[in-house]
C-alpha cells in the first residue's frame, strides 16, 4: 500500500536526521522531536488503513482466532494510544507551523522555554 511505505520513508528520514543529531554530539532539537511525533502518527494511520484492507478482502474469516485478527485488534489499539493521540499531532503542527517557536517538548507537550 503505498500510504504504508510512504509513512515508512518519512519515519526512516526523520530517524536518520535524529541519529546525525546524537552522532554529532548535538541535542535533539524541538522541531525533531516534532517531526518524531508526525511520524509516529503516520505509521500508525497507514497501519490502521492496511489492517483495515485486509480486513475487508478477508470477510468475517479476518475475526476468527488466528494472526489477521490479533493483527487487526494489535493495529487498532496501538492507533488509540496516547503517544499518537490528535492533541500531540496538533501541538507538533502548531511547531511545525511557526506559531509555537518559543517552545520546547516537555514529556507529550510543547511548554514555553525558561
Amino acid at each position: 500500500m503505498p500510504c504504508v511505505r510512504a509513512a515508512r520513508a518519512f519515519l526512516f528520514e526523520v530517524w536518520r536526521d535524529v541519529e546525525a543529531s546524537i552522532e554529532a554530539g548535538n541535542r535533539v532539537s524541538t522541531r525533531q522531536i516534532s517531526l518524531v511525533h508526525l511520524a509516529k502518527s503516520e505509521v500508525h494511520e497507514a497501519g490502521v488503513d492496511a489492517c483495515q484492507f485486509v480486513y475487508r478482502a478477508a470477510g468475517g474469516a479476518a475475526l476468527r482466532y488466528g494472526v489477521m485478527q490479533r493483527t487487526y485488534r494489535e493495529m487498532l489499539t496501538a492507533a488509540n494510544h496516547f503517544t499518537i493521540n490528535p492533541n500531540i499531532v496538533g501541538v507538533a503542527g502548531r511547531e511545525i507551523a511557526g506559531l509555537w517557536s518559543d517552545r520546547v517538548w516537555q514529556f507529550y507537550d510543547l511548554i514555553e522555554k525558561k
